[in-house]
């Protein structure tokens, strides 16, 4: 977990399935620092993986474009380890600039095989579980 008076990001894995809670003004460093930990988790893992990424709470005004080329280059990093088995990505957001960030986030790079924005967490959870499930 990385945590600062003005940003949180909690990652916890379990089966395959990877929640990350995401709150606050995230700086660049932060999210490098979400990016190793998520390369880590690749690299001692096996078999398929979903992630639902709760981004409710982000204060999206405080992304830039450095924070978008850190995603990207993460992910390009990220992509051996997980090419096949990054099965589902369902990022949980509440507006519609959220919904915009993301589309541009995956103009640049698809990490997932599938990749979903909600506005319900719930929701996320249970096709993230599915997809889970249809790749064992």
């Amino acid at each position: 977990m990385i945590r600062n008076t003005a940003a949180v990001i909690r990652m916890e894995e379990a089966g395959g399935l990877i929640r990350i809670d995401a709150h606050g003004s995230i700086s660049v460093h932060e999210m490098m620092a979400h990016f190793r930990e998520l390369e880590a988790l690749a690299t001692r893992t096996s078999g398929p993986v979903a992630s639902v990424i709760d981004a409710r709470g982000v204060q999206l005004d405080s992304l830039s474009r450095a924070h978008r080329d850190c995603a990207v280059d993460a992910l390009a990093r990220m992509r051996p380890a997980i090419a096949d088995r990054y099965v589902a990505q369902a990022f949980v957001v509440q507006s519609i600039m959220g919904r915009a960030f993301v589309g541009m986030l995956h103009l640049f790079v698809r990490p997932a095989l599938k990749s979903r924005s909600f506005r319900n967490l719930d929701a996320a959870i249970r096709w993230a579980d599915q997809e889970l499930e249809r790749a064992r």
